[in-house]
């Protein structure tokens, strides 16, 4: 099988088959990840409870050390911004609430586009919702991933600042 490489975050990403216009992407953990946290299962569990939303790309296999997926575009940018971003954006802050779901580590490279359509990747990281969090969770949480925007705030300022490099 043949492999294309796509980096991300420097996460690994390989296109690993095409079929009729699918392309399937495997993302494998590097091993200093490996060891800290429990990044797979729980993006697993992430995409299983987010399959039906059609903002994240399809989790079509699992492996000890890697997820395979849907292809689901190139990181957000002033040549590929829909023009109907702000829409876009606000559907998937009501996605993440929808299914209660706190990223908690969104980059640009987490915001893809394809075909004019914004989707958001990368659920390794996510929570429940801080509000529904109990105490000694919120505290682990505070500790290891030391937030300072919400989710919101990240997904709006990133496409805006894509929006604005496209009309400078």
């Amino acid at each position: 099988m043949r492999y294309s490489n796509i980096q991300y975050l420097n996460e690994d990403f390989k296109v690993v088959s095409k079929q009729q216009d699918i392309c399937y992407v495997r993302k494998t953990l590097k091993p200093s990840k490996r060891r800290r946290w429990n990044f797979v299962p729980r993006e697993k569990m992430w995409l299983e409870k987010l399959a039906d939303w059609d903002r994240t790309p399809d989790l079509i296999s699992c492996e000890k050390y890697s997820v395979i997926l849907t292809y689901v575009g190139k990181p957000i940018n002033a040549s590929n911004i829909p023009d109907d971003w702000e829409e876009q954006a606000k559907d998937i802050i009501s996605g993440l609430i929808k299914y209660n779901c706190s990223h908690n580590d969104i980059y640009n490279e987490e915001i893809l586009v394809k075909d004019g359509k914004i989707y958001l990747i990368d659920f390794h990281h996510a929570t429940m919702l801080r509000e529904n969090m109990s105490k000694k969770e919120l505290q682990k949480f505070k500790i290891h991933f030391r937030v300072k925007e919400t989710d919101e705030e990240r997904i709006m300022n990133i496409c805006q600042n894509a929006w604005r490099a496209k009309h400078d």
